[in-house]
């Protein structure tokens, strides 16, 4: 084979290759005693909540996300502190108040709207705070904290992020 057509072969396939949609590296584990599940991945770790574990929020319309969704609504909310300062209410958000996202950990709450758009709430905490709370199977629910303490919901339907709260202090 003429080395021009190996060379470009080779450009072809690393091109293939490179614009493949490959799944980030995570792990899953259950939570003991719960139906929830622990994700961990380099850039974010949190706990994707089963409908039927966050009692304060019951309805029918809950779901459990997958990770691949998980990995869409930290997309999208990363791409929302970079770029956004209102979200799809109007309303200003300061993002510069929170601390690196990496430094938080998550609980995930899914719910299905009823025009079928797919919503996440991120309920995120410093994790620093973490062995005050039995966050893994319950959800974190505080006043005040000032900013080891924020939410967020995530629509991965649409790709807005919107209710972008940060605690204030006492």
């Amino acid at each position: 084979m003429d080395v021009r057509v190996m060379l470009r072969l080779s450009i072809v396939f690393f091109a293939v290759l490179l614009s493949c949609n490959v799944t980030a590296k995570y792990d899953l584990e259950k939570i003991e005693n719960s139906k929830n599940l622990y994700l961990k991945t380099p850039k974010f770790s949190g706990v994707i909540f089963d409908p039927n574990t966050f009692t304060e929020r019951i309805s029918i319309s809950n779901f459990t996300p997958t990770a691949d969704e998980i990995y869409k609504a930290e997309e999208i909310f990363n791409n929302y502190l970079k770029t956004k300062k209102t979200d799809q209410k109007g309303v200003m958000t300061n993002t510069e108040l929170i601390k690196p996202t990496s430094q938080y950990y998550r609980q995930y709450f899914g719910n299905i709207k009823s025009n079928g758009e797919k919503v996440i709430k991120l309920n995120c905490f410093h994790k620093i705070q973490a062995n005050k709370f039995s966050w893994k199977l319950r959800e974190v629910l505080v006043k005040d904290g000032g900013n080891a303490f924020f939410q967020v919901t995530v629509n991965i339907t649409t790709g807005e992020c919107y209710d972008f709260y940060v605690h204030g202090t006492a």
